[in-house]
């Protein structure tokens, strides 16, 4: 089962995603700030993370940075900031898309899933395949 870690200092919004993401079959991990955000980063090892930027301890900006300096993970910031500058510094702190509050459930859910695609490519060559277009043809199994 795919597990995320969703990071946010408001009980509201985590349980609204805590309930949004066991009911589309994820495993969630909650964490109600940065730092222990990031210690059940390393303990759990999510396959995602969705992440605020303003927090008690330590930011949503430093958490991304801690996280993306020994892991690949998609990363999503959800915050109610919309400048352009947080966008811009929370791209370059790692994140992998940025979200501003409120979202709609579905599209949170939408952007979850396209991030976790995009994380698994290319996928796994299937030795049993054959790639197959009108200039060329691969066997895999046959190499």
């Amino acid at each position: 089962m795919t597990k995320l870690l969703l990071v946010d200092d408001e009980p509201s919004v985590l349980e609204f995603l805590e309930q949004l993401f066991g009911d589309a079959g994820y495993e969630t991990i909650t964490a109600a700030d940065g730092v222990a955000g990031l210690r059940e980063f390393f303990v759990l090892r999510p396959d995602l993370a969705i992440v605020d930027l303003m927090m008690p301890n330590m930011d949503g900006f430093e958490l991304c940075r801690r996280i993306r300096e020994i892991s690949h993970i998609p990363l999503i910031v959800l915050t109610g900031l919309d400048q352009t500058t947080e966008k811009v510094q929370a791209f370059s702190a790692g994140a992998d898309d940025y979200v501003t509050k409120p979202v709609s459930g579905r599209e949170l859910v939408a952007r979850v899933e396209a991030c976790l695609r995009r994380s698994q490519w290319p996928p796994a060559a299937d030795d049993s395949s054959i790639y197959s277009d009108p200039l060329l043809m691969v066997d895999h199994s046959r190499r």
